[in-house]
């Protein structure tokens, strides 16, 4: 089995991460910043390195992609990133404060969330808005479905700024319902505080699940710029 270079890894776009991940022979091999990544066999190949560059030479064995509980785990967790990316993504005003020049957007979150995933659903550790924040919630609670924030000194309160929550729902009842599923909530203001209103058919969905945690962010719009808080994550039981 091949050995993974972990410095070099952590160099590596997301897309590049997602072949690596899959497993995905062909792509890899066609690769070299991947490839410099590598060395042992992999699949019907070695790979060594010498003066800085890749060799690759075929072995005899015939492939077969690993069924290690390493492996397993892996694949798992790539595959817990890559449906969290792809919500958070299909929101346009998350897309927007991730997207970046060189990277697609859900390159950038896959990136910054990978690492963070659990082997069948996302962490209190995982983010909807990029490390890189310009201001911070504090403390985030919620209590009989009203959510209340706590901001740092750098924050002023604007009446335009956008309040997101991001519900995940995870530890499913019945074993082959998925994993986890996600929802994006639509808060309501009123004289009581912020309300986290679901509709009948998200209710649905959480009533299969055991344990649910709320991402919370604020964002800001500056005309064409955005501005942002870090991700609070609130743990909680069923909703």
């Amino acid at each position: 089995m091949a050995q993974i270079d972990s410095e070099k890894v952590k160099k590596l776009s997301a897309g590049k991460l997602a072949v690596l991940y899959k497993g995905d022979l062909q792509a890899i091999l066609k690769d070299p910043e991947i490839l410099s990544c590598l060395t042992g066999v992999i699949g019907p190949y070695v790979i060594r390195h010498q003066n800085g560059k890749p060799i690759i030479s075929r072995r005899v064995r015939k492939y077969r992609p690993s069924h290690s509980r390493k492996a397993i785990y892996i694949r798992n967790k790539f595959a817990s990133a890559q449906k969290f990316a792809k919500f958070l993504n299909n929101i346009d005003i998350l897309a927007g404060i991730w997207r970046d020049p060189q990277v697609r957007s859900y390159n950038r979150i896959i990136k910054q969330n990978v690492v963070k995933c659990g082997e069948f659903w996302p962490t209190d550790k995982n983010v909807i808005t990029p490390c890189d924040y310009d201001f911070r919630i504090e403390d985030a609670r919620i209590e009989r479905n009203f959510l209340s924030l706590k901001m740092d000194d750098q924050y002023t309160y604007r009446s335009t700024d956008i309040l997101k929550v991001i519900l995940m729902v995870y530890d499913p009842i019945n074993k082959n319902d998925n994993k986890f599923e996600m929802i994006d909530v639509c808060p309501a203001f009123s004289l009581f505080g912020t309300a986290l209103n679901l509709s009948d058919e998200q209710l649905i969905i959480c009533m299969r699940y055991r344990k649910s945690i709320y991402y919370v962010a604020v964002i800001r719009k500056d005309g064409e710029d955005m501005k942002w808080s870090g991700t609070f994550a609130v743990k909680a039981g069923r909703v």
